[in-house]
């Protein structure tokens, strides 16, 4: 678990009760002057899941898993692509 994890999960949870998809909250609210220091996409999907599938710890996890899946995938794809199917393999499952 990332040290980090649960904040996210917290701001997804503040972006969904607020409906401002745009500020990124700090402590619950924006304050004056608005926290733009990281992108907001992974606050974005799982808001979006949170919305989806309600909010539980299962849900704020699943985007991440998720996306793990679909790179290495793309991993897969692309060792087979460019070398073979053994060297995608191993690419994937590294």
């Amino acid at each position: 678990m990332a040290h980090d994890e649960g904040y996210y999960a917290q701001q997804a949870r503040w972006i969904v009760e607020r409906g401002d998809w745009i500020t990124v909250p700090w402590a619950g609210h924006t304050g004056i002057v608005p926290l733009y220091d990281r992108t907001i996409g992974l606050q974005w999907l799982i808001g979006l899941s949170y919305q989806l599938l309600g909010r539980s710890e299962w849900t704020a996890r699943l985007p991440i898993a998720l996306a793990s899946q679909l790179s290495d995938g793309v991993t897969y794809g692309s060792g087979c692509h460019c070398f073979s199917r053994r060297v995608g393999l191993l690419g994937g499952a590294i």
